[in-house]
């Protein structure tokens, strides 16, 4: 005979539905961090991370200008507004 639900649960108590459901949240946030983490490292246009993790500001194939690390700075902010006024600059030299 067929046993009924219960009977079927009892025999495997290494791993009950309370353990999975565990594991399913604790999933689920981790992978929620991931995104958010990932968010956070957006960077404004024109900006580089290269393999080292330095950032540096370039528009097409111009030069590169070094740029703070850190995104999130005063500093990175005033470095990259200045970089980005000297392209516009470069730009109006050409036409």
């Amino acid at each position: 005979m067929a046993k009924a639900a219960s009977d079927i649960r009892s025999e495997h108590p290494t791993f009950p539905p309370f353990a999975l459901f565990v594991f399913m949240t604790s999933l689920r946030e981790e992978i929620g961090a991931r995104k958010v983490a990932r968010t956070a490292e957006r960077l404004p246009r024109y900006v580089e991370r290269d393999c080292s993790g330095n950032l540096s500001f370039r528009v097409d194939r111009s030069p590169r200008v070094r740029l703070p690390n850190d995104p999130t700075t005063s500093e990175f902010r005033a470095a990259y507004n200045a970089a980005l006024v000297d392209a516009i600059a470069a730009e109006d030299d050409h036409e």
